[in-house]
């Protein structure tokens, strides 16, 4: 049986998805915020220990919609984008019980998030990027390869590739 507990490389996900959408908000900061930001990802991008590594270094590239995608190391999605944002919330701040009470399972069907196995194969039908320039991060609406549905799942393209 699959565990529903996050795994340590969800974790850091969340925490280098914090500390991006932190350094994109110093970013849009005019005067010294944007230079703070400059430093931080420097300092971030030179540390082999980093979650953050520039987009050339893990392979991102810009999704697209209609694309087919898989996640390198499985992710979760969320019905909503609130569900996504409470889910990421109780992530990074150590909410473990909060965290495994919104994954689906069989103990918990009501539960608005699952985990997307990397075996899995995705189609995008919806991508938004809040730095144009930034392929690292943005947000996805997937469902399965086969379904015809127009509402999918919310979820992070960190970690996603197309697929083979």
């Amino acid at each position: 049986m699959a565990s529903t507990q996050p795994s340590k490389t969800f974790k850091i996900t969340v925490a280098a998805v914090i500390i991006a959408g932190a350094i994109a908000w110093l970013e849009t900061r005019p005067g010294e915020g944007a230079e703070a930001a400059k430093k931080i990802t420097a300092q971030a991008e030179n540390n082999p220990r980093s979650p953050i590594q520039p987009a050339a270094d893990i392979g991102q590239q810009r999704l697209l919609p209609e694309m087919t995608i898989r996640f390198t190391k499985g992710t979760y999605a969320c019905l909503t984008r609130d569900a996504l944002q409470e889910f990421m919330a109780h992530g990074a701040i150590g909410e473990a019980t909060k965290l495994n009470a919104m994954v689906n399972s069989k103990t918990n069907p009501t539960g608005p998030c699952v985990f997307i196995d990397p075996s899995q194969v995705v189609k995008v039908v919806h991508v938004e990027y809040n730095i144009p320039d930034n392929a690292d991060l943005g947000l996805l609406e997937i469902v399965g390869t086969g379904s015809q549905s127009s509402n999918g799942a919310w979820a992070l393209s960190v970690g996603a590739e197309p697929a083979p």
